[in-house]
C-alpha cells in the first residue's frame, strides 16, 4: 500500500495545507477555522470608556475589586461612598486620589470616616530637608574640584550625587509636595482637615 492510499484510507489528502499567522495573535488553522486570540484591553473594558462618571461611581461603590483597580486600594463600602463624595465634591481626578492616598494625606481607616489632612509639618520637614541635601551635594561637589586632582572621577562622584538627589527630590515630591499643592488648590490649607460626614 503507498503512502497516498494510507492517506486516503485515515481520511487525509495530500492536499497541501496552508497555515497564516499574522499579527495580533490571529490565526488561520489548517483552513478549518480561524482562531483569534487577541487580548485587547479597549475591546474588553470598552464600558470604561464609554460609561458616564456618575455611573463608574456607583460600580465603584459597590464593587470592591473594580474600586481597588481604579484606586489602587481597599475600602469598606461606607468609605468607598466616602471616598467617591470626597472626589466629587472637590472635583479631584482618580490620579488625584491614588497621590493623596499614598502620602497619607487621604486616610481610610476601618470604622472612621475619611478624611483629608494638609500636613504642614511634613511638608516644611521635606522642604528643609531637599535644601540641606542640595547644600550637601553643592558644598561636597565643590570640595572635590578645588582640592582634587582627578577630574573624571570628581565629575563622576558629583553626577551619582546629582542623580541622588534628583530621586530624592522626587520622592519627596511625591509624598509631601504634591498632596500639599492638590489640596491648596481645593481649598484646604497648610494644617486643615476635612472630615466627610458619613451622613
Amino acid at each position: 500500500m503507498t503512502t497516498q492510499n494510507k492517506s486516503k484510507e485515515s481520511g487525509m489528502t495530500d492536499k497541501s495545507i496552508d497555515q497564516e499567522i499574522s499579527g495580533n495573535n490571529i490565526r488561520n488553522a489548517g483552513n478549518d477555522y480561524t482562531e483569534n486570540t487577541v487580548n485587547n484591553y479597549f475591546d474588553h473594558h470598552t464600558w470604561k470608556q464609554q460609561s458616564p462618571m456618575a455611573v463608574l461611581n456607583q460600580v465603584a461603590i459597590g464593587n470592591e475589586t473594580y474600586f481597588i483597580e481604579r484606586f489602587g486600594f481597599d475600602a469598606s463600602e461606607e468609605q468607598r461612598r466616602q471616598v467617591l463624595a470626597i472626589k466629587e465634591h472637590f472635583d479631584l481626578t482618580d490620579t488625584n486620589i491614588k497621590v493623596l492616598k499614598r502620602s497619607g494625606a487621604l486616610t481610610v481607616v476601618k470604622g472612621q470616616p475619611v478624611k483629608l489632612y494638609s500636613d504642614w509639618i511634613g511638608f516644611a520637614a521635606c522642604m528643609i530637608l531637599l535644601v540641606l541635601c542640595a547644600l550637601v551635594v553643592f558644598l561636597f561637589s565643590s570640595l572635590m574640584f578645588i582640592g582634587g586632582n582627578n577630574l573624571l572621577l570628581e565629575i563622576s562622584i558629583s553626577a551619582v550625587l546629582i542623580a541622588i538627589y534628583v530621586y530624592f527630590f522626587k520622592d519627596m515630591h511625591r509624598l509631601a509636595i504634591q498632596p500639599a499643592k492638590i489640596l491648596r488648590e481645593n481649598g484646604i490649607k497648610f494644617g486643615e482637615t476635612y472630615i466627610h460626614s458619613a451622613d
